[in-house]
């Protein structure tokens, strides 16, 4: 493991430096090395630079906490301030079985397993100080340049905290890294940038492992390929349970605190740990840990090398690029280079090395790789021919068609100019596709029922889609367009392909289509010379899968949108004004706005902040459970697990309220895990516990059923389901099901639940993912009294309670008031796409309730759009594909013969007119 600390505090540095090294209670590692040397050594380019090399001396690294340069006692670099960063703590954990290895091992074993550890720590650490950066913000200059050097203490540690007074076997580095290096090109010292190295921390992590599985496997040890790292094969699960102490100790912090995040979770030791002085002997703790242990458990550990070496598995490393290709470019037609070497070094460890994997990866012409600035981008000809034909398919579509109704008279004369223009360009363009643009809020649906009339006028018929079940079965349905579907039936649906031909399609949401299934819609709609029309707002949320269909139809295939933007839906002028400037990417703009009409809550405790989230929510809407007459209320948070820490609390309070029953029922329920196609091939990534769904039948299966995961071999899965019954399945066929994980949940009378997977009543009355029901009991099988009158099936499992969502699941709703609960635990999930849907979506007010305003407006202020792959290869000056040339001409071939058409008919009709031919 990896994980990246900031420091910014200088006195606290110092403390780390006498925690560390040589302070009384650390005569346990002492005795494990014998030599004193390993407990603080300088490393780095920069510290050579500054005179300090072997042994740290507390003076020196005392002087760099507070950015004194030890050599001339002057001022290091120019940044000063009281809250400046000191330094980031580099801490790398060898894994437990390889520190059980080390303890129990013999002197021999312990010094190689040593020498293999500090090696590819400073290894993997020799890479990140080559991608150290500083800012250069001089001449006009704002960019980001590669210095090289950085200054670091190298702490080795054999131990955890102490859990009840006793540490266990833990072999880690602390690389204390001081934010400073040198400006070769300016020639003086100033702050690292180490934002980017950050961001890259998983591949670094990798390295490492690689390195170090590598190192150990060379000594004779046999390892094997865990989901995010390795252990050593040899020592089971059970003995590495009895020196994990301090693991369950934070589990069971976490689980109390309800966080569920790997990297939430790692980094709450500091929350949880006791003093690290030990008040036992080092005799008197290696004797305790071997009380642990059985004769037969102990002989194991050591002679772990005994057991014949594994020989590496003659694994290719493209086949291990390609894994990663298929895995990352499933939901994004562009990733970084970083990105794909993690993916593809993980999923090897221990069969290649990082260097063989990386030599490989850029050896590969078939994968296109563009550097923009520091950080190099890469796609493929797969996602990169995708994208050419959507350019292309766009482009057959322009100057087809004869207009659709160009006599229309409007029938709603509450429409607004932009919306009459859209309406008016709808009926009467010639293009087969037409695009309409429009904020959050602006009416789209409302103008779409214009265009609805004007084109059954017309004759033909319009048929509805979405790409949700709840968009289009639900809101469409709602708003008068009675067979609308979801883009997937379309897909799917050969009878609905056969209605659709001469008609209109509409497809909301667009923004949300990902570019495979924009190509099978052209695809359909050329075969069925039918007609488009997309509606969305490409600063919103975007496809799952990879591509922006509606963004590159826009820019590459010149089709320019019709655009409405005055909002009607904020009744509020502040919430408008700032919904206003959130919609137009001026995210500070919109922040200030909100945060100065009181919009913004500080609340820096935790469970200060749910309460009062939870009281905002009870005053808005608990009157709708009573009298039918409080606000339509949406809370919001971008991640899960802030989302049920808040449901929690808004439970707690409806239950003290009276508004929820006090008698509760027990419910399993699931939650997708979201694995890619190229994830669930590989039984590595099925854990025992997790449930799969199947959604096609298959032999011995039918679709529908659940079964838990109990083990896997190879890429076989091993199931029960909740009788009993044995199956398996082969990952081969992961096509039919997904993967996903459980939990039970409490359900009382009153409660609000949302479905998160289609299906069926009790009674067979379909049930669409993101409707919500409010509960009105139980009946005598167990079953969920709906407020529809319907009865969900006791093991439906595919809902959850309905008191908080996440911005997608939001897009396309409105309601007359959202909270927003968006912590520095959701810091990770935020975007300014997220937080403009967030904020939109209210009628009336918005509430947003936060730890920190400051990183808040940070986090919201990134954007997550994705790159199109087009938008970098066309970056190296690349030429555009030939299919999207030759549409592109077959367009102006078709425009210039409509010219040369209407210049005849002017021609006969002054003939007509005058009795002569010449004009």
């Amino acid at each position: 493991m990896l994980r990246i600390t900031m420091n910014k505090s200088a006195a606290g540095a110092k403390q780390y430096y006498s925690e560390h090294n040589y302070s009384e209670g650390r005569s346990l590692d002492n005795y494990y090395t014998g030599k004193d040397q390993f407990m603080g050594l300088w490393q780095g380019k920069a510290a050579e630079k500054l005179g300090l090399t072997g042994d740290i001396d507390k003076t020196d690294f005392a002087a760099l906490c507070d950015n004194i340069n030890p050599e001339t006692g002057k001022k290091l670099t120019q940044q000063n301030k009281a809250d400046r960063t000191v330094g980031y703590d580099f801490t790398f954990d060898a894994g437990k079985s390889v520190s059980l290895a080390y303890t129990f091992g013999s002197e021999e074993d312990k010094e190689q397993i040593l020498n293999a550890f500090r090696q590819s720590v400073k290894d993997t650490m020799v890479e990140i100080e080559t991608g150290i950066q500083t800012r250069v913000r001089g001449n006009k200059q704002n960019e980001d340049r590669e210095t090289g050097n950085l200054a670091y203490g190298e702490f080795i540690h054999f131990t955890t905290r102490p859990v009840n007074g006793i540490p266990d076997p833990q072999l880690h580095a602390h690389c204390f890294t001081f934010n400073a290096t040198y400006d070769e090109q300016e020639q003086k010292w100033k702050a690292g940038q180490f934002r980017q190295i950050k961001q890259d921390a998983p591949y670094y992590e990798a390295v490492f492992h690689s390195n170090l599985a590598d190192r150990l496997q060379a000594l004779g040890y046999q390892v094997q390929r865990t989901d995010n790292s390795f252990e050593l094969k040899g020592i089971n699960r059970e003995t590495i349970e009895k020196y994990s102490n301090r693991s369950k100790e934070i589990d069971e912090f976490a689980k109390k605190e309800n966080i569920t995040d790997k990297k939430e979770k790692s980094a709450l030791g500091a929350k949880t740990r006791e003093s690290k002085h030990n008040s036992l002997k080092p005799e008197q703790i290696i004797s305790a840990w071997q009380s642990r242990l059985s004769p037969d458990e102990l002989n194991t550990l050591k002679n772990l090398k005994a057991a014949p070496a594994n020989e590496k598995k003659k694994e290719n490393a493209y086949e291990a690029i390609k894994f990663s290709l298929d895995h990352h470019l499933e939901r994004k037609s562009v990733a970084t280079d970083k990105e794909i070497l993690t993916t593809a070094i993980k999923s090897s460890t221990g069969n290649l090395t990082a260097t063989e994997i990386k030599k490989a990866f850029y050896a590969d012409d078939a994968i296109y790789k563009v550097k923009i600035g520091n950080q190099t981008f890469i796609t493929t000809h797969d996602a990169l021919q995708e994208e050419n034909k959507l350019i292309s398919n766009a482009y057959d579509f322009k100057g087809r068609f004869k207009p659709i109704n160009e006599n229309y008279q409007f029938g709603n004369d509450q429409l607004n100019e932009q919306q009459r223009n859209a309406v008016t360009h709808a009926l009467t363009t010639s293009d087969g596709i037409t695009i309409i643009t429009g904020k959050a809020g602006t009416g789209k649906t409302t103008l779409m029922k214009e265009v609805q009339t004007g084109i059954k006028e017309s004759g033909r018929q319009i048929f509805a889609f979405a790409p949700s079940a709840e968009a289009s079965r639900i809101v469409q349905r709602k708003e008068g367009f009675e067979n609308a579907e979801t883009i997937a039936k379309l897909l799917q649906d050969k009878t609905l392909q056969e209605k659709i031909k001469g008609s209109v399609l509409w497809l909301d949401e667009a923004g949300m289509i990902s570019n495979k299934d924009m190509n099978k819609v052209l695809d359909l709609a050329k075969t069925a010379n039918a007609r488009i029309i997309l509606t969305g707002d490409t600063k919103q949320h975007s496809s799952v899968e990879r591509g922006d269909a509606l963004r590159i139809i826009q820019q590459k295939a010149d089709i320019a949108p019709i655009t409405v933007s005055t909002i009607q839906r904020q009744k509020n002028e502040q919430y408008k004004e700032a919904v206003h400037h959130l919609s137009n990417a001026n995210t500070e703009k919109g922040f200030k706005k909100l945060n100065s009409s009181g919009a913004i809550y500080e609340i820096s405790d935790h469970q200060e902040r749910l309460r009062a989230i939870a009281e905002d929510y009870y005053k808005s809407a608990y009157l709708r459970f009573k009298k039918k007459q409080g606000k339509e209320v949406l809370v919001l948070s971008p991640t899960h697990a802030e989302g049920e820490k808040l449901t929690e609390q808004i439970r707690n309070k409806l239950k003290e309220k009276k508004v929820v029953d006090q008698d509760e029922r027990q419910f399993r329920v699931f939650r997708n895990l979201q694995l890619t196609a190229a994830e669930k091939e590989k039984g590595e990534h099925y854990q025992s516990g997790d449930w799969l769904i199947f959604h096609q039948n298959i032999k011995g299966i039918k679709a529908g059923s659940k079964y838990e995961i109990t083990g896997t071999e190879n890429n076989t899965v091993h199931l029960k389901d909740t009788n009993g019954n044995k199956a398996s399945v082969s990952t081969s066929e992961s096509r039919v099901y997904n993967v996903f994980t459980s939990k039970t949940i409490n359900v009382s009378k009153g409660d609000k639940i949302r479905i998160t997977g289609n299906g069926k009543t009790a009674e067979g009355i379909h049930l669409f993912n993101g409707t919500m029901y409010q509960v009105n009991g139980f009946d005598k099988k167990g079953n969920i009294k709906l407020s529809n009158g319907a009865s969900l099936p006791k093991d439906y499992g595919t809902f959850n309670l309905g008191y908080v969502m996440t911005s997608h699941a939001s897009q396309g709703k409105t309601v007359d008031k959202v909270i927003i609960s968006q912590s520095s635990m959701s810091f990770r999930a935020s975007s300014k796409e997220q937080f403009y849907v967030s904020v939109s979506r209210g009628r009336d007010a918005v509430s947003i309730y936060t730890d920190d305003k400051q990183d808040l407006l940070q986090a919201v202020s990134r954007s997550a759009e994705r790159k199109a792959a087009t938008e970098l290869i066309n970056k190296n000056g690349d030429r555009l594909d030939q299919a999207i040339n030759v549409s592109r001409q077959n367009f102006m071939r078709r425009m210039r013969d409509k010219a040369m058409d209407a210049a005849e008919l002017l021609k006969s009709k002054i003939k007509k007119e005058k009795g002569y031919g010449r004009i």
